[in-house]
């Protein structure tokens, strides 16, 4: 069994969406894998993805508390000792703060360790002390303008160090975006339609307002649209959802739909969000509303697995 413990230096880097692309391409190749869910936090939920026969997890609360680092590797080392001879890759995710603990979970398990990393400047001398029992790195949430820099100077570079790169992996907006759903929370929205598509994913948001171009043409300039419109605004209301891009209408100032403009969003199955706030105080509120993703959806575990098959090499595993 070849076991590999995902390791980054700090949260909040893809090990989770990375560690579900990995499993998903090599169990389409037939492979047997299992992943260990020790994580205590909303992104566990993205296992749920998989059957319950590749999920597993253990026991790591006593008396209703998380066990300390040093009983939690044991945990995991009991655990994964128990499907030793049923599995052929086992994906741990660590997500201890401390270097030496990362270290010691590698030891314990006489795993290898994949390095997820993001780009920057100092990405070279951050390697130097993960170099150990390193199966390989992936850099990923790289910016598009910095992908031709990254492949023509640093990989080469990061390999004459004796690292193994495994893929690099552009940024994307789809593994960053919410659900219909997660953003009317967000704004503490009112749904005036609703339907099965408020699980769609919501990748960009357009302000409707003094827009030069006809409205239709504005509206479908990008994909998986929230239009942002005032709730007076028919005319812009109806551009939106002639578009073919905008899956949400976004209305503010609380102020709901003409009676046509309700019929046509209902015709084409797409949900109406009322707003108590301006259009300006609306737009405000999704600055922040990155945090609120998480990557428990089946678009996004397609997405990474397509990213992953594009930019990283599978035959290393």
């Amino acid at each position: 069994m070849k076991i590999f413990s995902v390791t980054s230096p700090k949260p909040g880097l893809g090990k989770t969406s990375l560690i579900s692309g990995l499993s998903n391409i090599l169990i389409s190749q037939g492979k047997n894998v299992k992943i260990l869910n020790s994580i205590f936090s909303d992104s566990a939920l993205s296992y749920e993805l998989f059957p319950d026969d590749v999920v597993v997890s253990g026991n790591f609360k006593k008396n209703g508390s998380i066990i300390d680092d040093s009983d939690r590797i044991k945990e995991i080392n009991k655990v994964v000792n128990s499907f030793e001879n049923q599995t052929e890759y086992c994906f741990v995710e660590s997500n201890f703060d401390s270097l030496e603990y990362n270290n010691s979970l590698v030891e314990t398990l006489n795993s290898e360790s994949i390095l997820v990393i993001d780009y920057s400047k100092d990405i070279k001398s951050r390697l130097k002390q993960y170099k150990e029992k390193l199966f390989g790195i992936i850099i990923n949430n790289v910016p598009k303008f910095r992908m031709n820099k990254i492949q023509d100077d640093l990989l080469n570079s990061i390999r004459k160090d004796g690292f193994k790169v495994i893929g690099i992996i552009p940024e994307d907006r789809c593994l960053l975006s919410c659900t219909i759903e997660q953003l009317s929370e967000h704004i503490n929205g009112k749904f005036i339609y609703k339907n099965y598509s408020t699980n769609s994913l919501i990748e960009n948001i357009l302000i409707g307002g003094m827009v030069l171009d006809w409205s239709v043409h504005y509206f479908s300039s990008s994909f998986n649209v929230a239009a942002v419109i005032r709730g007076d605004r028919p005319d812009l209301q109806l551009g939106a959802l002639q578009s073919g891009k905008v899956k949400v209408l976004i209305l503010t100032k609380a102020m709901e739909p003409i009676e046509y403009v309700s019929y046509e969003a209902e015709k084409l199955g797409i949900p109406i969000i009322l707003s108590e706030k301006n259009t300006e105080e609306t737009v405000n509120l999704f600055e922040n509303i990155h945090s609120k993703s998480n990557f428990n959806h089946p678009e996004k575990l397609q997405r990474i697995t397509d990213l992953i098959s594009t930019n990283c090499n599978m035959q290393l595993f």
